[in-house]
């Protein structure tokens, strides 16, 4: 089972490395820096109409970039199962798209389990209010916590062949986990006080809102980011010894 210096030096030593590196840092910079004007922004309460277009632009763009780091990520699950490619991090291209459209039903399963999640918590709080009774929600918030923690593992799933069929069940980062939960449970060890920092970091300057926070928003973002492409390649590299789970 491959570690984070091993998952970390693969990511630093594949081909074209700087430029890549840097594109990445760019987008993510794009997003981190364009944040703080839309913020400025839309915190007025009256918008000229040139305003509401920046915004809305603005919004657009900075989505359509999130999009692309995405597809991009499935793309470098996908190359993770090839352990003799040399080339770990792929090129930027617009190729990339097609592998965020192939995940559309996948991101839409799991989008429509938050939104039912959201309903069952505001449904529990309504009966709690008026009649007095409490569905478990504590134990729905519980199971709700420990799928998002496992979700990679979704991702991970369809990027091997870009196939969904058999991934959009709620049920499947729980089957993952009861396969391999000791390998599971040590790379969440390792890899979640990192990523936890690294949020906390991001909320700070969140909250110290200047240009200078943001561009340490953007430096913790492409770190966090790295960080999440080393946890991916360390769950591809348990499913390569099960290639016939049963979802």
């Amino acid at each position: 089972m491959s570690g984070i210096r091993d998952a970390l030096r693969k990511i630093y030593q594949t081909e074209n490395s700087l430029q890549k590196h840097v594109i990445l840092f760019m987008l993510v910079g794009f997003v981190s820096m364009f944040e703080y004007p839309l913020n400025e922004i839309s915190s007025k309460e009256n918008l000229t109409s040139n305003e509401w277009s920046f915004v809305l632009i603005g919004f657009l763009g900075c989505m359509l970039v999130l999009g692309y780091i995405f597809a991009y990520t499935l793309r470098f699950i996908n190359n993770s199962y090839k352990a003799e490619k040399a080339d770990l991090m792929p090129d930027f291209s617009v190729e990339n798209f097609k592998a965020l459209w192939k995940s559309a039903p996948l991101l839409l399963s799991w989008f429509g389990y938050g939104i039912i999640f959201c309903f069952v918590a505001i449904f529990n709080t309504i009966l709690y209010y008026y009649a007095g009774a409490n569905l478990p929600i504590i134990v729905l918030l519980l199971a709700f916590l420990f799928t998002i923690l496992l979700l990679p593992t979704v991702f991970v799933n369809f990027a091997k062949n870009y196939e969904w069929k058999g991934l959009l069940g709620f049920h499947h980062p729980f089957v993952y986990f009861k396969k391999d939960c000791k390998k599971i449970l040590i790379i969440l060890a390792k890899f979640l006080p990192i990523l936890i920092l690294l949020h906390a970091g991001n909320t700070l300057c969140y909250v110290t809102n200047n240009v200078v926070s943001y561009m340490g928003i953007a430096v913790l973002s492409y770190i966090g980011i790295i960080y999440q492409l080393a946890l991916y390649f360390c769950f591809a590299q348990i499913y390569k010894d099960h290639e016939n789970l049963i979802i």
